[in-house]
């Protein structure tokens, strides 16, 4: 609701992208915390479509005029309502068209890219309106990701970009960097978010709503695997157990089912068998070696060891890339914490939009006048300064040279290159500043959670335990209809309505869609996979 003009508007909640349907047969289910098998891209591309038609056909604009303003239909309040739908139209418009060249497809979406996105346009200078080209591709898209024991993870997204921070509030469920995930979820999915002549923040963001929000989800347990999609085979799962300690449980830690309370430490190790470290952890998996040698990147994308998880290197790396025009905000401080001090620096006229969004939020917290946030959150704000300040990314030019090497490839090796280009600059300047990484959680409920992989490139357990030279290279799914033997999603491809997954087009891999890396577990046979894809179904 936007109290300013006295309006209010439909957006998503988090059910919209976190219930999954899943089907067998006659049976269904519903997972909640699970993976939406919605088109959000297609959705919102609609309904741009539709308000351009709606706002530019006059017998259309007077049907919806009737509609919406009742008995106030005047030519004053035609006029107010044709200019609010205009510029809802340029402003959406735009954040869709960073995604124009990529098809995210059911499933997925670049959340991280259109909030970055709109970030641009909250700050963006109104004389001197953005273009596309000013921002970055929202490429990158990713499965939705599972959302249950989210409260017990030390950071939260596919790349850890936000660590969780200390629990706030009377009841001690809800972590502050739950608040930061969720406040820029909601500036994705249509809240407003205003910056003000004074560069004050006001949104139409209910925070303490989202703080229950995830004091429930903090109950929330993974879901067993259902009784009406046929029993588990205890042999297998005995043999198959012995499998996932030998290829999964150095970076995957033990949580039970149950477990909604134990905190899990963050490792930036695998575990070794015998190291005597906790079972219930999260695994922290650089994207690219420590030595941060972007030459290398030119030679090969193939795996060379546990050093480097070959995946797709889109979400990790394009947090890390992302710059704007500083707009508004040219001039103001780049606050580390919440108090701006000599110390820290300004805004020139570009950014890395990380930033940018980091000081919105501080300013939007400070502003908001919601009396149930601040009785759930009190004086809590040192918990929240050392939430957001961990999101900090160095501000370093993307000087990368470009690979010279033309195969299927190339597109992957020079976004590594540009990304290590920038994260090697950054470390030069402080150490400790983070590499990009992928989240290797507990797998409690993992066989809910098709397809895998961060970026949803590979629809079944089983194909992920495969070389990645085997894996299926075009598959296509609609509605959650399971393969229940392999541990996924049933191949689709010769549905009309399918969404059709291609790792690669014409042969040169989709920005966004590499299906490798990740290969563990890779020489077992046949007979062995299925005994652990049978193990993973159970936990």
């Amino acid at each position: 609701h936007d109290q300013d003009a006295g309006q209010s508007w439909l957006g998503f909640n988090c059910a919209a992208c976190h219930t999954a349907k899943l089907k067998a047969g006659e049976h269904s289910v519903i997972v909640h915390g699970g993976q939406s098998m919605a088109d959000f891209q297609g959705f919102t591309t609609a309904i741009i479509a539709a308000v351009a038609r709606t706002k530019d056909d006059p017998q259309t604009f007077s049907s919806f005029a009737r509609a919406v303003l009742g008995n106030s239909v005047n030519p004053e309040a035609l006029a107010k309502l044709k200019t609010e739908m205009t510029a809802w139209h340029q402003h959406r418009t735009l954040i869709n068209d960073t995604a124009a060249d990529s098809h995210w497809g059911r499933g997925r979406a670049d959340a991280v890219g259109i909030i970055l996105a709109t970030t641009a346009q909250v700050v963006a200078d109104p004389q001197q309106p953005l273009s596309v080209y000013d921002v970055p591709q929202s490429n990158a898209p990713v499965s939705y990701p599972f959302i249950w024991n989210a409260n017990q993870q030390g950071v939260l997204q596919h790349n850890g970009v936000v660590e969780n921070g200390a629990n706030i509030g009377p009841i001690a469920v809800a972590k502050i960097g739950a608040l930061i995930r969720n406040w820029t979820e909601a500036l994705g999915v249509f809240a407003e978010v205003k910056l003000d002549q004074q560069k004050r923040v006001t949104t139409s963001i209910r925070m303490d709503n989202l703080l229950r929000f995830e004091q429930i989800l903090s109950d929330l347990q993974s879901p067993p695997w259902p009784k009406a999609f046929g029993s588990l085979d205890p042999i297998k799962r005995q043999k198959g157990e012995a499998h996932f300690k030998a290829h999964c449980a150095s970076c995957h830690g033990e949580l039970a089912a149950d477990d909604t309370e134990t905190d899990l430490p963050l490792l930036g190790n695998v575990q070794r068998p015998g190291d005597g470290g906790p079972k219930g952890f999260v695994y922290l998996q650089p994207l690219m070696d420590d030595k941060i040698r972007p030459e290398e990147f030119d030679k090969t994308h193939e795996p060379r060891g546990r050093a480097f998880i070959g995946t797709d290197p889109g979400m990790a790396c394009n947090a890390f890339m992302h710059k704007v025009p500083t707009g508004r905000m040219m001039g103001e401080r780049n606050v580390k914490g919440f108090v701006p001090l000599p110390g820290h620096p300004v805004f020139g006229e570009r950014a890395m939009t990380t930033d940018l969004l980091r000081v919105l939020i501080q300013r939007d917290l400070f502003n908001n006048k919601t009396k149930s946030f601040l009785e759930l959150t009190q004086n809590q704000w040192a918990a929240l300064k050392d939430a957001v300040h961990s999101a900090i990314f160095t501000d370093i030019e993307d000087d990368a040279v470009p690979s010279s090497v033309s195969d299927k490839f190339s597109a992957l090796r020079e976004q590594l290159m540009a990304c290590a280009t920038i994260v090697e600059a950054s470390r030069a300047l402080d150490p400790e500043n983070k590499l990009p990484v992928y989240k290797a959680r507990p797998l409690n409920g993992i066989w809910a959670t098709a397809p895998y992989l961060h970026n949803g490139s590979v629809p079944t357990l089983y194909d992920l335990l495969l070389p990645q030279a085997e894996r299926p290279e075009r598959f296509g799914y609609f509605d959650g209809e399971m393969d229940l033997a392999k541990g996924g999603l049933k191949d689709a491809v010769d549905r009309a309505d399918a969404f059709i997954f291609n790792v690669f087009i014409e042969d040169i891999v989709v920005k966004g869609n590499w299906n490798g890396g990740h290969e563990y577990g890779t020489s077992l046979s046949h007979d062995e996979r299925l005994q652990l894809v049978e193990y993973l179904k159970g936990l």
